[in-house]
């Protein structure tokens, strides 16, 4: 059954994976993780993402797929598997039955491009989610590369405002439920208008906050949008 299928699918990961935990920021710069073994092989690495996806596909169950040691040059990052406690943002995505995967990373509340970094991922498809408060009084979230600035008056006209301002910090969790550096698109206490950087379309999938501190989730534009409705626009300032 599926419940005995993620238990030797995990048993499996857990034992071909590079390291035995988590590595530290201090560990990928160091570069201190252990040296890949067999799982190191073309053939071992096929089988971890085949596993991987099939225990996120079979509903999940806390089992998140996280980043392993840091890139090696001729190299594929190792994926391990262990256990959270969902947030809402996952138990939303496993109620539509999306397909997407969970990334964890270590360091506390990194800046943007220090968690692509974490993750071994291209910063151009790690997305921040920032909240503003327009002339108005509403709301409005906008996603964008973590390397990029958010473009007030570009946003602005966006959302059909006369102006925006960020967001003060300390409204942040009684308005979304989330917390400065945990704050996810998905799963906020209500639905605000949502604006995604238009270079998302250029992507199979970007990555974006879990709704937590540590926790990232990969998935497709596409599926982004069946959850959160999304407009799309360029809302970055120019280089």
């Amino acid at each position: 059954d599926a419940a005995r299928l993620r238990g030797v699918l995990e048993r499996f990961l857990l034992s071909k994976t590079r390291c035995s935990s988590v590595p530290s920021a201090a560990s990928r710069t160091a570069g201190t993780c252990p040296r890949p073994t067999e799982a190191g092989s073309f053939f071992g690495k096929y089988l971890q993402r085949v596993a991987a996806q099939v225990l996120v596909k079979s509903g999940g169950c806390g089992i998140i797929i996280t980043a392993g040691c840091p890139k090696d040059p001729q190299e594929t990052t190792q994926n391990q598997v262990i256990k959270v406690e969902k947030t809402n943002a996952i138990r939303q995505l496993d109620r539509k039955k999306a397909a997407y995967r969970v990334h964890a990373y270590e360091g506390g509340a990194l800046s943007g491009t220090e968690v692509a970094v974490a993750l071994g991922q291209d910063a151009a498809r790690v997305f921040k989610t920032l909240v503003t408060v327009g002339k108005s009084g509403g709301h409005f979230v906008f996603m964008l590369p973590v390397a990029a600035s958010l473009d007030l008056k570009k946003a602005a006209a966006a959302v059909g405002e006369k102006s925006l301002s960020m967001l003060p910090q300390k409204e942040l969790l009684p308005l979304t439920g989330y917390v400065h550096g945990g704050c996810s698109p998905i799963g906020m206490k209500k639905q605000f208008p949502t604006v995604i950087h238009e270079s998302a379309a250029g992507f199979a999938t970007i990555c974006f906050s879990a709704g937590r501190i540590g926790l990232q989730i990969e998935t497709s534009p596409a599926v982004l949008a069946e959850i959160v409705p999304l407009q799309t626009a360029d809302i970055v300032e120019a280089d």
